[in-house]
């Protein structure tokens, strides 16, 4: 289950990839997500990682009580970023630490070949059809307890091997404050990415003193192929120059 919010933004996402069904037999599973106020629309379905068929019957969607615990990431995210450098996870798979948005023909993967640093690198896949506002993202969440006040900078390294002329990579990063507010938000929709060569880039953003979650990735916009490698996270000087919105 995917929420997808105004202006490119992702709410609650679970995949299941913490517990997946690789059984022949018959499994109750079940996600629970927060629907944000500004959410746009909320896809659905259910996936077939590999080989193999998988059966899908009794789907229910309800809204139940809040305070029912959340599932996925959300439901006990991580203190810290993880991962960064793609070392961990299996080659065409999603890495580990992250969770990959398969609606719509999208799709993300690890690779081990074409990296501008490597050994290890991502790639966003597009879809083939996309529909109108819709993207591909690869995601990571964590708790912002240990960045509360402080002005943060988050680099990596993008290329797109695009199919289209309105193909368009992007990284992006958003603060998620109390009562379902946001705070810094930068998707990069002023300087994206559509070139075959690998481009430096950066988002730097001041964390909100309330601020609960810190979530970042990359998006694909279009048919291309977003990639991404030498990822950083880290801790710079009050007043260094922040990028894309203003904390709220």
């Amino acid at each position: 289950m995917s929420v997808h919010l105004k202006e490119q933004k992702a709410g609650f996402f679970d995949n299941m990839s913490d517990r997946p069904v690789i059984s022949p037999d018959w499994q109750p599973v079940e996600i629970v997500g927060k629907v944000a106020e500004d959410a746009q629309t909320i896809d659905i379905g259910v996936l077939s990682v590999g080989k193999g068929t998988a059966w899908v019957e009794s789907m229910s969607f309800e809204v139940v009580p809040d305070g029912t615990p959340l599932t996925g990431a959300q439901a006990n995210p991580p203190v810290a970023p993880g991962n960064l450098s793609f070392t961990q996870g299996t080659s065409g798979a999603v890495p580990t630490g992250w969770m990959a948005n398969r609606t719509n023909g999208y799709s993300a993967e690890l690779r081990q070949f074409g990296c501008a640093v490597g050994p290890a690198c991502a790639v966003v896949i597009g879809s083939p059809a996309p529909l109108p506002n819709t993207f591909g993202a690869l995601t990571q969440g964590f708790k912002a307890d240990a960045y509360r006040g402080k002005t943060v900078r988050l680099r990596a390294k993008l290329k797109l091997d695009a199919v289209d002329s309105t193909d368009k990579a992007q990284m992006w990063m958003r603060v998620d404050r109390p009562n379902h507010k946001v705070g810094f938000f930068d998707n990069m929709d002023d300087r994206p990415v559509q070139t075959a060569t690998w481009t430096d880039v950066e988002i730097v953003g001041k964390i909100d003193a309330d601020a609960e979650k810190i979530f970042f990735g990359v998006l694909s916009i279009g048919k291309g192929q977003a990639w991404v490698d030498s990822l950083s996270f880290e801790v710079v000087p009050d007043g260094t120059a922040q990028t894309g919105r203003m904390p709220r």
